[in-house]
């Protein structure tokens, strides 16, 4: 996939913000293309800079959805997992995956 300049920039935005120990904050309007930055940012933090990240959102449409994208269009970055309850069964969590998603509520448990 081919992201657009602006969501490279916001990519690279973060990355630089958080190299400074910074807790950057992306802003970006419906249908700009969150999840693609969301994802775009994970796969290299995980892959380039061997971190772990973890994805959270508030609900669990939103993490179907990063999911989604992640299997369509980042899935080649590394594996990526999912901790949320009504998605997948508890015993079937995996939390080695490089790249999780799941809901704050469930983080929390």
């Amino acid at each position: 996939m081919r992201l657009r300049d602006y969501q490279l920039e916001a990519t690279r935005a973060c990355i630089e913000d958080l190299k400074q120990g910074y807790n950057p904050c992306i802003t970006m309007a419906t249908g700009t293309g969150k999840s693609v930055v969301i994802c775009d940012l994970a796969a290299k933090l995980s892959s380039t800079y061997k971190k772990r990240v973890w994805i959270l959102t508030h609900n669990v449409t939103l993490t179907q959805q990063n999911h989604a994208t992640w299997e369509k269009n980042f899935s080649h970055a590394c594996r990526a997992g999912v901790v949320c309850s009504s998605v997948r069964s508890p015993r079937e969590w995996d939390f080695t995956d490089p790249v999780m998603f799941g809901t704050i509520q469930t983080a929390e448990e």
